[in-house]
């Protein structure tokens, strides 16, 4: 039995993904879990990924 739900992964292929799983003790549901690049552009003062590629602040670091 599993649930899977594949969020915002989408179709696109990543450049590197990590994927691990695990079942879970006591169940017939196993865990997985899927790491890819982030799809946004890092900050360059708060380092969060919020904005679309440029090498301006994102919105919160410019109302600061």
């Amino acid at each position: 039995m599993g649930i899977t739900d594949e969020g915002s992964l989408g179709t696109s292929s990543f450049a590197w993904s990590y994927v691990s799983s695990m079942d879970i003790p006591g169940s017939d549901f196993e865990l997985a879990i899927r790491v890819g690049p982030a799809s946004s552009s890092k900050c360059p003062r708060c380092w969060t990924y919020t904005h679309e590629e440029q090498p301006d602040l994102c919105p919160r670091c410019e109302d600061v």
